[in-house]
């Protein structure tokens, strides 16, 4: 089993599910997820906070991170990016996935996660910018930009 199947099986729960029993579906799924150790290195109060996460989403309340994306090479245009929302860790983690430059030629340009505080949106500098952790900042060198000029 996946990350990804699993997650997309709990939220399926969750939609037929009624609001009353969505403890005990979170509950239920934080235990598969240990039995299955998906991920050894997530703790049970992380994978909680996700799924919380994801009862915000079926809530209707507004995305947690902003994902940009844009073609793996040369940028021409900002028609070119993309901007996809995610309410958690595991939607984030996918959206990295699917734009690693091997699935669909696309590239995550920067990861942005909205601060209840200042209410803006910031750097998620847990994220590294193009698969390298060290460039989650801007392009302070012509070899880290987007497009050379």
């Amino acid at each position: 089993m996946t990350e990804w199947d699993w997650y997309e099986k709990i939220e399926e729960l969750l939609h037929k599910g009624q609001r009353g029993d969505w403890n005990k579906i979170i509950n239920r799924a934080i235990e598969v997820y240990q039995h299955y150790k998906i991920n050894p290195d997530l703790t049970e109060p992380t994978i909680r906070e996700a799924l919380h996460g994801l009862l915000r989403k079926l809530q209707g309340y507004p995305p947690t991170w902003l994902i940009i994306s844009g073609p793996d090479g040369e940028l021409r245009t900002p028609e070119d990016f993309s901007i996809e929302p995610a309410w958690n860790i595991f939607e984030v983690e996918h959206l990295w996935d699917i734009h690693d430059g091997r699935n669909h030629g696309t590239m995550v340009v920067g990861v942005y996660l909205w601060s209840y505080e200042h209410q803006s949106w910031s750097r998620d500098r847990n994220w590294g910018v193009m698969g390298d952790m060290r460039a989650t900042g801007a392009a302070d060198d012509e070899r880290d930009a987007l497009c050379p000029s």
